[in-house]
């Protein structure tokens, strides 16, 4: 499924940003475009092959990814997608979103997403609230974004993941 939704201008081009979903939930994808298409051009599609696709296609226009972690669809998972085309628009922010916590992640994924926090970059956990996404991915275009949070969110994920829990003042480095 692709859909593009636009604003254009009078000479056919669009004054919003746009944004790409990664879904393999179309149910998923139809909430998510709902909420976003409100302000943003968005593109949709459930395979990671279609999203790489899109993005070679579009990286002029693509401002942010939204793209669930886990994808049934793809032999790619959501962080592999944004491992792939990083090199092509180093300055996209992606949205990664899961209905597993972090520290429930496979070690690739986990990695990767270690790997993306160089760039704007942040995670929102299933279920959520339309005001969170759009807080959220207006953050990320604005430059605006947690990393500090994402980076002690990956540090207890990882002591999770060790078996070792954190208490108050305890960091790990």
């Amino acid at each position: 499924m692709l859909s593009s939704v636009s604003n254009p201008h009078s000479n056919g081009e669009s004054s919003l940003q746009t944004v790409l979903v990664l879904d393999d939930n179309l149910d998923s994808i139809k909430v998510l475009r709902s909420v976003l298409e409100r302000h943003y051009n968005v593109l949709t599609t459930q395979t990671a092959d279609t999203a790489i696709a899109l993005c070679r296609q579009h990286r002029e226009h693509i401002n942010l990814i939204v793209a669930d972690v886990l994808l049934r669809s793809s032999s790619l998972s959501g962080t592999q997608v944004g491992v792939e085309v990083r090199p092509l628009f180093s300055d996209v922010a992606i949205l990664f979103t899961s209905g597993t916590p972090i520290e429930g992640w496979n070690v690739d994924d986990f990695s990767n997403f270690n790997t993306l926090m160089s760039g704007r970059v942040d995670f929102i956990q299933k279920p959520f609230t339309a005001h969170t996404l759009e807080d959220k991915v207006e953050k990320l275009l604005n430059g605006i974004f947690p990393a500090s949070e994402i980076k002690a969110l990956l540090a207890e994920a990882q002591a999770c993941r060790s078996g070792l829990k954190l208490s108050a003042g305890f960091t790990i480095i």
